[in-house]
């Protein structure tokens, strides 16, 4: 089983090949902006984290991997305190890295590039790269035989198959000029997770510490709509999947937060131009 400990302080160099913590704290009393002479490999498991990373920073979610340079200054913020904080931290030595490396491949080359940028992998490929963090755990372990050997080559295994993964146009990333792009996904995330309840502009920018106006200017400049057409969009969209499914319109429209059916018939009319019953071949 995997030691989880709380974080006590930033070491700004290294001597080993790597180091591996899985951290869990409750607040973020001991928390500041650093830099290190190392790379690291940052993974939230749990909780509400805004990362500053320079001039930018980032709402990230649970399983969201960050890659972080050389003396590159960053600072985790919780958002909610009161969530646990759990995450990994794999500090990698660069001069491993490099002498894993070859003329073909650089393994380092997650953590050079000229920018930070955040990635949320598929369940797939999420589960082989977490599958070798786990390994690294294991190679980390005191008395383990050959651990210096097994290390290199879980390191080597690792950065293969990351390096590969984040040439794919297709892994989710964001970076701090794409970065308004995650508003949306997160607006998107928080409305399916409140579908019977009320979305306000006020809820979702006390939901991401953010002042009224700046979120919805934020909001409007990334998505072209206002927060209401984005939010009642979402909720006509998931109770067209749950007629499709079988649900009929009433069920549909209050679970999927319109309250009365009158008021989903209307906004349904709006946005398609015909009713729900006839949209879907009920009427």
């Amino acid at each position: 089983m995997i030691k989880k400990q709380a974080f006590v302080k930033h070491s700004p160099t290294m001597d080993l090949d790597f180091d591996i913590i899985y951290y869990s704290d409750i607040n973020n009393r001991r928390l500041y902006p650093h830099s290190h002479d190392f790379f690291e490999m940052y993974l939230l498991l749990v909780g509400k984290v805004l990362y500053r990373t320079g001039e930018s920073e980032f709402f990230m979610q649970p399983d969201d991997i960050l890659f972080i340079n050389r003396h590159q200054e960053h600072l985790p913020v919780l958002v909610d305190p009161l969530l646990p904080y759990e995450r990994i931290a794999l500090h990698v030595n660069p001069h491993t890295l490099a002498m894993l490396s070859d003329q073909h491949v650089d393994l380092a080359e997650c953590f050079t590039t000229d920018q930070f940028r955040v990635f949320h992998y598929p369940p797939e490929i999420f589960q082989k790269i977490r599958a070798l963090l786990w390994n690294l755990f294991d190679a980390s372990e005191e008395h383990r035989f050959a651990s210096a050997i097994l290390g290199r080559a879980y390191l080597t295994e690792l950065f293969v198959e990351i390096n590969q993964y984040n040439h794919n146009p297709s892994i989710y990333s964001f970076n701090k000029d794409t970065k308004d792009i995650q508003l949306m996904t997160l607006v998107k995330q928080y409305v399916l997770e409140h579908l019977t309840e009320p979305v306000t502009i006020d809820t979702l920018a006390n939901y991401f510490y953010m002042n009224r106006y700046y979120f919805m200017h934020s909001f409007k400049r990334c998505s072209g709509e206002s927060v209401h057409q984005y939010v009642t969009r979402i909720r006509l969209e998931t109770a067209n999947e749950l007629i499709r499914a079988g649900a009929s319109l009433t069920t549909a429209s209050q679970q999927c937060g319109f309250g009365d059916y009158s008021n989903f018939f209307r906004m349904f009319r709006k946005a398609y131009g015909v009713s729900p019953s006839v949209y879907h071949g009920k009427g």
